[in-house]
């Protein structure tokens, strides 16, 4: 990021020094593996079923961690809810179905995290199943079924392998698929029709984004045109930290952001950003 860069974001922050601006850029440049909390995300505004622009708002507990993701229009895209024990760790992962008028968030997908042993962490999944605004149900009681899958991580806490968990306690959990990460610290891309960009991955403002959506990428996951020259996609804006505030959707329209599918052309994002004041310490 170039120092002009820094001057900008400086008076846009109303940082009380430049050195405190220089400390941020250098820091995000120098260790691409950090994330970068000064900036939360605020809202994401997209297209929903080519109808109406639907916006959602984030909200966080004091720790910094996001509570709620719920849309602005009662007929919008449901909304998704966060819940921490009082050690601070993830327990549930909701996402609700289409809000209606005096009618509770029903919840279309359900996540409960366990945490047996240090670092492994357990994920059991349900679905359509209860008032999201109640403490969670037995899974068992769900009469679609419900699955349990394990993650590990590695030394930059990604997740490095999912795991097989049997519903027997007694059974040992069973290794699954390991988590290839290239020297880029991207996980390769399996559609040909994608490609990074060389900024900051929106998810990495919070890892509970990075967990939940499971994407620990450096950078952001891009469309390419499958007609160039004919065929135009919005080029990507970013702010000048290298946050993303516009990525385009792909032609097919069926790229997914923030766990949100967008029927059209672009998702766009805006953060609530501050710098500390003083030092750094990281």
């Amino acid at each position: 990021m170039s120092k002009i860069s820094c001057f900008v974001l400086a008076a846009v922050l109303m940082l009380s020094s430049l050195s405190s601006c220089r400390k941020v850029c250098d820091f995000i440049h120098d260790h691409p593996d950090a994330n970068v909390s000064l900036c939360r995300v605020d809202t994401i505004r997209f297209n929903r079923d080519n109808t109406f622009d639907d916006m959602l708002t984030v909200t966080y507990n004091k720790k910094g961690d996001p509570v709620t993701l719920l849309s602005h229009n009662i007929h919008g895209s449901g909304g998704q809810y966060f819940r921490y024990d009082l050690l601070g760790r993830l327990t549930d992962y909701i996402q609700t179905d289409i809000w209606d008028t005096g009618q509770a968030p029903f919840a279309i997908l359900w996540h409960k995290y366990g945490y047996p042993r240090p670092g492994f962490v357990t994920d059991t999944s349900f679905s359509d199943f209860g008032d999201a605004s109640k403490p969670a149900p037995n899974a068992a009681d769900d009469p679609i079924g419900y699955f349990i899958v394990g993650y590990t991580f590695d030394s930059h806490g990604r997740i490095d392998r999912y795991w097989s968990v049997p519903k027997d306690p007694h059974q040992p959990p069973q290794p699954g698929a390991k988590v290839i990460y290239d020297a880029g610290g991207n996980q390769p891309l399996t559609n040909a029709e994608r490609y990074y960009d060389d900024k900051i991955n929106a998810y990495r403002t919070n890892k509970v984004w990075q967990f939940v959506y499971h994407n620990y990428s450096h950078n952001n996951e891009l469309p390419l045109s499958p007609n160039p020259g004919v065929i135009i996609l919005p080029s990507p804006v970013y702010n000048d930290l290298g946050l993303p505030l516009l990525l385009p959707n792909s032609f097919e329209h069926n790229m997914s952001f923030f766990g949100l599918s967008s029927t059209g052309p672009t998702f766009d994002i805006t953060y609530a950003c501050a710098a500390p004041k003083g030092p750094i310490n990281y």
